[in-house]
């Protein structure tokens, strides 16, 4: 049955029982002293006792990523430079230990393209659903591959699109939407770098 609450901007907001229960259970979460900052990106989602509605791009400026994006591009550029030498000129190392680095750089990639793909897919089904909805094991997934994506050794490329986790507690289309984006974008950036390795590999193999 659905169940009458209001979102964020105030308006009567038509949804079910178990996004009421999840609502409850965010608010006392945040009212815990440990509570990390909650935030909320679209005024359409759910209210939430203690959760601000925010922009991602006021989140992104007031985390300082927006300040440092050029540093990031700037390191790209470098190791792709790094790369294309590897590739091109004559190794100082053997030629064995720099395929090595380089093919245990795209095993990485590989399983964060894994866990993208399925973040990708739990999005599409939520925003496909009427009204939007995921289960709980669902929700636990997506906060686990989040976890993977932070406490990758090659994060750093994926710095500018960590708003994926914070989107998704929307619960909301809208909210899904956005986490759908920014995991594409992931994947669109990790597969740029997949054809730089390639490229570097198919050269050193030559």
């Amino acid at each position: 049955p659905l169940v009458a609450l209001k979102n964020t901007a105030g308006a009567p907001l038509l949804s079910d029982q178990r996004l009421q229960l999840y609502v409850e259970w965010l608010e006392e979460r945040t009212q815990r002293p440990e509570s990390p900052p909650t935030f909320t990106l679209s005024a359409e989602s759910a209210y939430i006792s203690g959760v601000e509605l925010q922009s991602p791009r006021a989140l992104l400026k007031k985390w300082g990523v927006l300040d440092i994006r050029p540093e990031i591009e700037k390191r790209w550029q470098e190791k792709e430079v790094s790369l294309r030498r590897a590739a091109t000129a004559e190794p100082t190392q053997p030629k064995t230990r720099v395929q090595a680095a380089l093919k245990s750089y795209a095993r990485t990639l590989t399983q964060l393209t894994d866990v993208l793909a399925e973040a990708q897919q739990i999005c599409r089904q939520a925003v496909a659903t009427a009204p939007t909805q995921i289960s709980a094991s669902e929700a636990q997934r997506l906060q686990t591959i989040d976890h993977t994506i932070m406490n990758n050794p090659y994060r750093h490329i994926l710095s500018s699109t960590m708003m994926a986790n914070i989107a998704a507690i929307d619960g909301t289309e809208g909210g899904y939407q956005s986490s759908l984006a920014l995991y594409e974008h992931m994947s669109d950036t990790i597969a740029h770098h997949q054809q730089i390795i390639h490229n570097a590999l198919t050269n050193l193999d030559n």
